[in-house]
Parts: C-alpha cells; structure tokens; sequence
C-alpha cells in the first residue's frame, strides 16, 4: 500500500465518523453500511464501536464529542478527546456518508483478500496441495 492510498484510506474513515458525530441519520447509515472491523486504523474502530454503543442505548439527543470520548475512553485510552472533536471538522459533508463508507468498505475488502492471499501463499509454501488451499480460502471467505 503507497503512503497516498493509506492516507486516502484513513480520509475516508475519518470522514464516516466525522459524518456520524454529526448527523444521526449519517450514524444510522454507518451502521448499516459497516462494522468496526472495517475501519484499519485501530483508534477508528474504538471509536465506530463507542459511537455504534452510544447510539444503541439512545444517546444521540445527549451526544457531544465530551460525552463520546468520555464513553470510548470506559473502553481504551488509544483516543483523545482533540481528535474526536476534529473529526467534526475534517468531514466535508454528512451527506457523502454513503460514499465514504463505500471507501471504507472498499479498503476493508483490499485487505482481506491481501490476507487471505497471504496465507494461500503460506500454505502453498508449506506444501500443502491445491485442494487443501482451496479448503482454506472457502473457510475463510
């Protein structure tokens, strides 16, 4: 992965969350569209997952980027509270949030596939034959 196509990556995850932190119909989209697994960097899963939570118990009337970390940071204190205020600030528009969890998407089924070749390969470098590969490949798809 070029140093662009990883920054472009980690664009589009900040601007789902930034699109969640501010419109909670671009919230209930995300959720539809993605799972925290999807996001690559790991403080944006912690934050998709604190995000996805708060929602759940119907926090979106009480929900500011203080009450957000201040349920993230009951989880890890990998995010800090300044980031999660600029994430509101670095999404271009709410209304892209289809597009920008296609993105996400997108880049989480890249690495899958990059993973699952790898460990094709592997097998196929520890002897193992075609069929025995494919076992693999249908097991984890």
């Amino acid at each position: 992965m070029t140093e662009n196509s990883r920054t472009l990556e980690w664009d589009a995850e900040r601007f789902v969350l930034g699109a969640m932190l501010r419109e909670e119909w671009a919230t209930e989209i995300a959720l539809g569209m993605l799972l925290p697994s999807d996001m690559q960097a790991s403080a944006h899963q912690h934050i998709f997952e604190g995000l996805s939570a708060y929602h759940k118990k119907g926090g979106y009337e009480k929900w500011d980027e203080v009450a957000i970390h201040r349920f993230i940071a009951e989880r890890t204190d990998e995010v800090p509270l300044v980031y999660v205020h600029q994430l509101q600030f670095d999404c271009p528009s709410p209304a892209n949030i289809k597009s920008y969890c296609e993105l996400v998407q997108e880049d989480s089924n890249n690495r899958r596939m990059g993973s699952l070749l790898v460990g094709a390969q592997e097998l196929h470098g520890n002897g193992s034959n075609a069929k025995e590969i494919t076992g693999y490949l249908h097991t984890e798809l």
